[in-house]
């Protein structure tokens, strides 16, 4: 298996090498989300209840879904020599739509409630899950199967992938709270911020994409 290193310098060249492609990917969708729920969410964030929080989160995983469905096919395709365009990686996504929306809620709700719990232990679970929708949308398993299978893959390799995608997780979310504290009443700054985030946050499925790879082609 290839080290915490090998996987990262591999991510950042993919990135960098496709970044407008990826670009493509999410931001049409993840600039309109963003502003509805911005829209949404009330300017006091003190008077927060969770019916104010459930409509910016479905629209959230809604939306999340589909570019993230996407982003996978595409960098699968590309990895495998199979390129695909931006038009077919949508197409193919929407074809199980409804069963990555089951998953993907599934995963948030999880993770939610483990972040909730001192934050390490949602950070575990996404670690856990981080193949679950490579299962599901290139080997066409079901929503259990799909994370059934992930928790068992990724056993062997939980420590390299917590390590790398916490250390991403953290520098994205540390970076754009630095600079949305720069103007915390500029929504126009915080929509940028969270666009931003739906592109760089395509460097995390593409490094557990690197591991999940390296893994297959160990064991065949």
């Amino acid at each position: 298996m290839p080290t915490i290193g090998e996987c990262l310098r591999d991510a950042t060249r993919f990135f960098n090498r496709y970044v407008f492609s990826l670009a493509l990917l999410t931001l049409p969708l993840s600039i309109p989300t963003n502003a509805i729920i911005a829209w949404l969410t009330p300017s006091d964030l003190s008077s927060l209840t969770l019916q104010d929080l459930l409509a910016p989160m479905v629209l959230s995983i809604l939306a999340g879904a589909l570019s993230s469905a996407a982003v996978i096919y595409f960098v699968a395709g590309r990895i495998y020599q199979q390129p695909i365009t931006i038009s077919r990686a949508y197409q193919a996504a929407l074809a199980v739509y409804a069963s990555y929306v089951a998953l993907s809620t599934l995963e948030t709700l999880a993770v939610m409630i483990g972040l909730s719990a001192l934050i390490l232990p949602g950070l575990f679970l996404m670690t856990r899950l981080s193949y679950t929708g490579f299962e599901l949308l290139l080997h066409r398993q079901s929503v259990w199967q799909a994370i059934s299978r992930s928790w068992q893959l990724t056993g062997s390799q939980q420590w390299l992938l917590f390590c790398g995608n916490t250390s991403v997780w953290f520098l994205l979310n540390r970076l754009s709270f630095s600079i949305q504290q720069q103007a915390p009443e500029n929504i126009g700054l915080q929509l940028i911020c969270s666009s931003l985030e739906s592109l760089f946050s395509t460097f995390c499925i593409i490094f557990a994409y690197r591991v999940y790879d390296a893994q297959l082609r160990q064991t065949h």
